[in-house]
């Protein structure tokens, strides 16, 4: 139910996350300066947010940073497809997700899952997702296709629904096929 939460909570922030989009650096820079914050106050012995504060104030720097980062793509004029803005934006990908994955070598994740680290999530998260804005054009080529497009549309159209049945789905495997048989060269 956390996830409707803060889907409601963006959806009424959403004409904030508008303006905000036209500051996208400024924005990126400070999501990313609270969510440090809010991750290394604790280690360092700085009274900080805990709880259910610190999860909503985490949830909104995180998820809204992304929420505004869409719309900044969605009302933004692409990039020449061979341009050096590919190429900058591969190499910001590809740096942020050594990253993220040089820190959480160095300070083990809580319980082991990237979901435990704000920052590290955001980190991670905005690199893929440079990786994929320097794939763009291929992927637009791809999703177009004739025999991609059809699917490509019912997976956009109903993706908030496969997101929230995902859990179901995952469930239902384990059901099915014996955990015995899951082994980490399998996944």
């Amino acid at each position: 139910l956390w996830y409707l939460t803060d889907y409601v909570v963006l959806l009424v922030l959403l004409p904030l996350a508008a303006v905000l989009a036209g500051r996208v650096r400024a924005v990126v820079a400070g999501a990313l300066a609270g969510l440090a914050a809010l991750e290394l106050m604790p280690l360092l012995g700085v009274p900080s947010l805990v709880g259910p504060a610190r999860m909503a104030a985490g949830d909104l720097l995180c998820y809204g940073l992304f929420a505004v980062l869409g719309i900044a793509w969605a009302t933004r004029r692409p990039a020449p497809p061979d341009g050096p803005a590919v190429r900058v934006r591969a190499a910001a990908g590809l740096t942020l997700i050594a990253a993220a994955g040089a820190a959480s070598t160095v300070v083990p994740l809580p319980r082991g899952s990237l979901n435990e680290s704000y920052l590290l999530l955001a980190v991670a998260a905005l690199g893929w997702l440079l990786l994929i804005g320097a794939a763009e054009g291929p992927l637009r080529r791809l999703a177009g296709s004739t025999r991609v497009a059809p699917a490509a549309r019912m997976v956009s159209a109903r993706a908030l629904t496969i997101y929230l049945w995902h859990p179901a789905a995952i469930f239902l495997a384990l059901a099915i096929v014996p955990v015995g048989t899951w082994s980490a060269g399998s996944v």
